[in-house]
């Protein structure tokens, strides 16, 4: 069965990976906030994203790991 996505559950995903890169968790806890949050299993979240989401969002990510070394070595 094919799972249908919208934009704005394609948007709550993306974002939600982001954050959590950006602040230091992984994209996997994303997957599992994103499955509860709009009743998906976590496996088909994480294969919108790698699949569909995660080539069009290359410089975003590469921003928010960015963000996470920095906030990471701030700290320290």
């Amino acid at each position: 069965m094919k799972t249908v996505w919208t934009d704005e559950e394609d948007k709550i995903l993306v974002e939600t990976i982001l954050r959590n890169v950006s602040k230091g968790s992984t994209a996997q806890k994303a997957f599992e906030e994103v499955a509860a949050k709009l009743k998906k299993k976590k496996s088909i979240c994480s294969c919108r994203w790698y699949k569909f989401l995660k080539p069009k969002f290359l410089s975003e990510l590469h921003l928010a790991r960015k963000q996470r070394y920095e906030l990471k070595y701030k700290n320290s």
